[in-house]
């Protein structure tokens, strides 16, 4: 079950900034987006529900170990990269699968942050998600994924995920999004985030007739949705990179969306792509 709590905030203004507080499966969550200016008076109502006690965590001094579950080799590279890269956190162990992730176990309980993929090769991260969420001492749970529909995400939150990133997160958004976790915030990607408002406020996702895309067009969302890069894209459809920005202009068009992770939502919504869970 889902439904609003009390939100306390500083001087922002709805979605162009307020820290949003949300209940969802008994627990309290407090929404940080990237790109969004989160007041710094903002706070939430504390949450003691099942025995979970105060949800803020200090952070540690040193390095935090991130433990990932992800199938695809370019996205754990990526992660791997940006984690060596980023100041008070060290890439841990990675597993492509929940067959290797239970054999990884160990590595996993001893991490301090997990990111996890929803779609892979043996099952749903959801179920992995759901076995980590009970652990002493619990570490924190992020969902790292392409699926943005309200099915996974509602899946994965009651499942005990503390935030929720999709996959065409910039770079440079990763190691805030890590800390607002830490700090045991609720970070989400603001495309989920509106996502969750319009539901718990009983509104309607904006609709639109249904979208003719080329074959091209599909080939180049579906590379889109594993959470290929444009010039991956180039590389494997054999194109210049020039025609792959070219492609994903005219997608953002006929599916009226401004970002990767609004196009996959909206394609998957349409029925111009089938996403898997």
């Amino acid at each position: 079950m889902w439904s609003y709590c009390e939100i306390l905030a500083g001087d922002t203004d709805s979605l162009s900034g307020k820290a949003v507080g949300l209940i969802i499966g008994g627990r309290a969550l407090r929404l940080a987006c990237a790109g969004w200016r989160l007041a710094g008076k903002a706070r939430i109502l504390r949450s003691r529900h099942a025995g979970m006690g105060d949800m803020t965590q200090a952070a540690s001094c040193t390095d935090r170990r991130v433990f990932v579950l992800e199938d695809d080799a370019r996205i754990r590279q990526r992660l791997q990269r940006l984690l060596e890269a980023a100041s008070g956190y060290a890439p841990g162990a990675m597993a492509e699968s929940l067959m290797a992730a239970d054999r990884l176990r160990d590595e996993a309980r001893a991490s301090d942050v997990l990111l996890i993929d929803l779609r892979l090769p043996d099952g749903s991260g959801s179920h992995f998600i759901a076995e980590a969420a009970a652990w002493q001492p619990r570490p924190r749970i992020a969902v790292f994924s392409v699926l943005g529909d309200e099915a996974n995400v509602i899946a994965a939150l009651e499942a005990g995920a503390d935030g929720y990133l999709l996959k065409d997160l910039r770079d440079v958004d990763l190691v805030p999004m890590l800390d607002a976790l830490m700090r045991g915030e609720a970070p989400m990607s603001p495309a989920i985030a509106r996502h969750l408002l319009r539901r718990f406020r009983g509104e309607a996702s904006p609709g639109a007739p249904q979208a003719r895309l080329s074959e091209r067009e599909t080939e180049v969302l579906h590379l889109i949705a594993k959470g290929y890069s444009s010039s991956e894209i180039a590389q494997s459809l054999g194109v210049a990179a020039s025609t792959v920005v070219t492609h994903v202009k005219h997608i953002y068009d006929k599916l009226n969306v401004h970002s990767r992770s609004q196009a996959v939502y909206e394609a998957a919504q349409q029925g111009l792509i089938r996403m898997g869970g």
